[in-house]
């Protein structure tokens, strides 16, 4: 979860955020991503940026949204709209057994390799802060406008 989307532009910033608040109920952003462990030694072997399917209800009707994958590719952080696409990724580098991984586009979009090398980098090692559940329950807590009732995982070809 990211306190906001900051477009680099001021005026579509304040635009985006509007829709975001309108689509989402929120302005925070959320962005999944799975890391497929070992299951013997529970080392990271792969990770998976697919697109997820979910439901929510709204007044008695059901819903449903397409909520793109958020790998960046090699696009750096000012891309006018950041890249939402689909990979496998099995070459990253690790601290310990946990995968190393850069925000490089003001939308969140995250890769394996820092495409902003100029840029001041903040650490987080949020491995040792986290918590477990779905993609449905995140949104169930941050989210103000909707139920989401259920989800599903389309894997990467």
């Amino acid at each position: 979860m990211f306190a906001d989307e900051d477009h680099p532009n001021s005026i579509l910033d304040r635009m985006y955020d509007a829709l975001r608040l309108a689509t989402w109920g929120r302005i925070e952003d959320l962005e999944t991503f799975f890391i497929v462990v070992d299951k013997q030694t529970w080392a990271s072997e792969r990770l998976s940026f697919i697109e997820l399917w979910m439901y929510y209800e709204y007044y008695g009707d059901y819903y449903s949204v397409d909520i793109e994958p958020c790998y960046s590719g090699d696009e750096t952080w000012n891309a006018f709209i950041g890249p939402h696409l689909r990979a496998k990724i099995t070459t990253f580098m690790k601290y310990y057994q946990h995968p190393i991984l850069y925000v490089n586009v003001w939308n969140h979009a995250i890769g394996e390799e820092d495409n902003n090398p100029s840029i001041a980098k903040t650490k987080h090692d949020t491995w040792l802060n986290y918590t477990t559940g779905s993609r449905m329950d995140a949104e169930n807590d941050y989210n103000t406008q909707y139920l989401w009732v259920e989800e599903g995982i389309y894997e990467s070809p």
